[in-house]
């Protein structure tokens, strides 16, 4: 494996409908690689996982820059 890899093994998840509510759910993997939510009943791969942080990030790539009224009204 190479150094520059993350080390999937010693991440925890969490559930990304959850996250979207604000509410902090750790998801488990089983033995077959999906991940699944025990509150809400989300079920996916790794990469549905992924797919739905970078959705959630996303959102929030302007949080640190200031919009003038201008752009705004041209957003």
């Amino acid at each position: 494996m190479s150094e520059n890899e993350k080390d999937t093994k010693n991440i925890t998840y969490r559930c990304p409908c959850c996250f979207n509510r604000f509410i902090d759910v750790t998801i488990e993997k089983d033995k077959d690689g999906i991940y699944r939510c025990l509150k809400c009943g989300f079920n996916g791969t790794i990469d549905d996982v992924l797919n739905a942080y970078s959705n959630f990030r996303s959102r929030y790539k302007l949080r640190g820059t200031r919009i003038t009224l201008d752009e705004q009204r041209r957003m």
